[in-house]
């Protein structure tokens, strides 16, 4: 699985297999969408919840009818695979970004190529349409960010700061900031009025494959072929859980309304996973790291119990999202409570 996207009533998939999997939540039945002559690498849903709209290895880009699962229309343009895609807030503008290094601009009715932005150096990897669809944020394989104007093209800023490719990036919903994750492990929180990195969020042990933001910004969910997933406090910069997967990961989405986050797995899987309630404190203890964990009174760090590291690596299904274990500190034997953060919607 390479891109998954999730709306109100769909979660899709797109695969290396060329094909677009359909669902209707939360536990409906498969249905496979066929077109594509090439991986497809790219999805996402129209603002109306009705149409999604694929990008390929095959150098085109798709429509799809998710009632029926029928292609609408097929845009071309593109002289290099299909990257990454975004659809505008109003759901009249598609924009992608392709190996060809260029962000193309399309009108979703017509399929006719509106604009053609270039600047980047090597092939666009991401992009996101700002929410008042005023600007695109994109990142490259060149290491940087740039912020395009929609209407005339024109490229406002070039971020600089990452030490390997872009290979995800996303703008928060209030659209002050966008969050990039690299190859380079890390990702990095942007101000998009001044182009300032605020901080950067490290703790992955491989290349970060997706980040998405929450709906209040506050924080944002990232997936790496490290085979975790991590929720980061935009804030403060700090990890507040860690999930381990079974495989490495490459495609992360949310469904802001049910709280469900939907990960797509290099060996074909989608986990849909139910985000409780994030909750940290002072005697909570974080899950940065299975191995160990560090008392917020004495500061001093220890290998957390059994119990607490079996919560984090066997995935354990809370009973209500404010389901805790409950340790002691080994040295100062304060009182400690630990949160998963995580439970699994169902076997899988």
């Amino acid at each position: 699985v390479l891109s998954v996207v999730s709306g109100d009533a769909w979660a899709v998939s797109a695969s290396a297999d060329r094909s677009v999997g359909i669902w209707s939540l939360p536990n409906g039945p498969l249905r496979l969408a066929q077109g594509h002559h090439g991986p497809v690498a790219a999805l996402r849903l129209t603002p109306d919840g009705r149409q999604a709209v694929s990008g390929s290895v095959d150098q085109t880009l798709r429509v799809w009818d998710l009632a029926t699962g029928q292609c609408a229309r097929t845009l071309t343009g593109h002289r290099g695979g299909v990257c990454t895609v975004d659809v505008t807030p109003d759901g009249r503008r598609v924009v992608s970004g392709s190996a060809d290094r260029t962000v193309r601009g399309w009108d979703l009715a017509t399929g006719q190529c509106l604009r053609r932005l270039t600047g980047h150096r090597d092939q666009v990897e991401c992009l996101s349409v700002t929410p008042d669809g005023r600007r695109v944020v994109s990142g490259s394989a060149d290491r940087t960010l740039r912020v395009w104007d929609v209407d005339s093209g024109r490229c406002q800023q070039t971020l600089t700061g990452h030490g390997a490719g872009v290979g995800c990036m996303c703008v928060t919903p209030d659209g002050g900031r966008a969050v990039s994750g690299s190859l380079d492990h890390s990702l990095r929180v942007w101000d998009l009025a001044t182009g300032e990195c605020l901080r950067t969020l490290t703790g992955h042990s491989e290349g970060v494959a997706m980040v998405l933001a929450s709906a209040d910004a506050g924080y944002a969910v990232s997936a790496s072929a490290d085979q975790t997933v991590r929720v980061w406090d935009l804030r403060s910069g700090e990890c507040l859980g860690l999930y381990y997967a079974p495989a490495p990961l490459g495609a992360v989405a949310a469904n802001v309304l049910q709280s469900l986050v939907c990960i797509g797995t290099a060996t074909g899987q989608v986990l849909i996973l139910n985000l409780s309630r994030i909750r940290h404190g002072p005697s909570i203890l974080t899950a940065a790291n299975a191995r160990k964990a560090r008392c917020p009174k004495c500061q001093r760090a220890f290998t957390p119990q059994p119990v607490v590291v079996s919560a984090v690596q066997d995935r354990i299904v809370a009973p209500d999202p404010g389901y805790e274990i409950r340790s002691t500190c080994p040295r100062c034997h304060e009182p400690l409570r630990f949160n998963p953060f995580f439970a699994a919607a169902g076997d899988y």
